[in-house]
């Protein structure tokens, strides 16, 4: 899924495909919902995340990835509480170039 961005030039509209936000399921709200019960942010990062340098920059589109990845696998533990979960488990879910952010060290 990519964000977009409208331009209107004079009568036409132009899409301009910015930075990637990921998609990794269609149950966000409830992802967050979920994530916030368990006591995550639902829209940013925890003081522990940003101290912990987890992403390059605050407030760029890697946070929001971040975020939803982590949103995902707090949800996924959320159901199946008896069963460990692995790294192995999310790779085929999330894009290669953000596999960075499912590293040991930020989530499992």
């Amino acid at each position: 899924m990519l964000s977009l961005k409208w331009l209107k030039v004079g009568i036409r509209e132009k899409k301009i495909i910015s930075d990637e936000i990921i998609c990794i399921n269609k149950e966000s709200n409830f992802e967050a919902l979920v994530a916030l019960t368990a006591g995550f942010l639902y829209d940013s990062f925890k003081d522990e995340e940003i101290e912990g340098g987890i992403v390059s920059v605050v407030g760029c589109i890697e946070v929001y990835n971040h975020i939803f990845i982590r949103h995902h696998i707090i949800k996924k533990w959320h159901e199946t509480v008896a069963i460990w979960l692995t790294n192995d488990m999310f790779v085929d879910l999330i894009p290669e170039r953000y596999s960075g952010l499912l590293a040991y060290n930020y989530f499992l």
